[in-house]
């Protein structure tokens, strides 16, 4: 799959938090590509934003690509979020918390 694929798919693919720290705050979500040889998941870091406009979003893709299967994706501890939450959180001009 693509890069434009796995975002034009976001609202029915598994959203992870990626906060490290308080300054790195955005989102993941992964594909698993299966080609020559092993698996590998492609990686796709993100934010969502408020457009300005009513009803619309900005997704700004700060960084995607593939990278060794890991248990967790990218070593993250596997906190979801729904991009629709995001996505509703966004046009309010709000972030999500941080997971605990």
């Amino acid at each position: 799959m693509q890069l434009p694929d796995i975002i034009r798919d976001l609202d029915r693919r598994k959203c992870y938090f990626n906060f490290k720290n308080s300054r790195q705050r955005n989102y993941i979500t992964l594909d698993v590509l299966d080609g020559a040889g092993a698996p590998t998941e492609y990686l796709v870091f993100f934010d969502v934003r408020h457009a300005g406009e009513d009803q619309a979003v900005l997704v700004f893709v700060q960084s995607a690509f593939p990278a060794g299967i890991a248990p967790k994706p990218h070593g993250i501890s596997r906190k979801k979020v729904g991009f629709r939450v995001l996505v509703s959180l966004a046009l309010q001009n709000r972030k999500p918390r941080p997971p605990a």
